[in-house]
């Protein structure tokens, strides 16, 4: 493993940290809703994500971090610019989705079984963008860590699963030029689901020597 890839390796895993912390830390809301106001689903939770967990995460890692505007405007995402400890440039895009709804049921919360939004993946478009990730010249763009992060909710134990395989058949090969990283854990507050933080990362070869 090339040291790049350590390096992102052990960012990704400090940010996952992050999340999950957050989770426990914000119960009984957690990042599933933060403290209960609603948002917009499609810009709401972004923003704030990056503002109340990733953006702090990232200083506390050592990174200088600077929130950019949105990349792929089709794709709904939120981006940060950020510089590592070691001096390696970086983005990350972030995006969310939610297969599900949390309703009251008596005296606490709970997914509501008869709500599924699994159309929502189709609607977020995450296949095409990995793809573009996945062409990008990380020499050319002079970035040699890009980053696309999802942060899912579903409730299945493992989240995202079907639609991850899928979008893997689609891209194929196309993944051999990225890095990959996840971690699942369920809901602190035992509402009943589980949540998936997954990373793409493309990472400039060491070995490309191009100025």
């Amino acid at each position: 493993m090339g040291a790049l890839k350590e390096r992102c390796e052990h960012l990704a895993s400090f940010l996952f940290d992050a999340f999950q912390n957050f989770d426990v830390q914000h119960m009984p809301y957690g990042i599933y809703a933060f403290d209960g106001v609603r948002r917009s689903y499609r810009y709401g939770f972004k923003r704030e994500t990056s503002d109340r967990i990733i953006s702090p995460a990232m200083n506390r890692y050592g990174c200088l971090t600077k929130h950019s505007s949105v990349k792929w405007p089709k794709h709904q995402c939120d981006s940060v610019d950020f510089i590592t400890p070691q001096g390696d440039l970086g983005s990350l895009d972030f995006h969310r989705i939610s297969f599900i709804r949390v309703s009251p049921f008596g005296n606490a919360y709970h997914v509501d079984k008869s709500v599924d939004h699994k159309q929502r993946w189709e609607e977020l478009a995450l296949t095409s963008r990995i793809r573009q990730l996945s062409r990008v010249d990380s020499v050319t763009t002079g970035i040699p860590m890009q980053l696309v992060m999802l942060v899912g909710f579903d409730k299945e134990p493992t989240p995202l699963g079907v639609e991850l395989r899928q979008l893997q058949n689609e891209l194929g090969a196309s993944l051999e030029a990225l890095s990959f990283f996840d971690r699942i854990w369920p809901d602190a507050s035992e509402r009943g689901f589980y949540i998936r933080a997954c990373i793409w990362a493309k990472l400039q070869s060491e070995h490309d020597t191009r100025s």
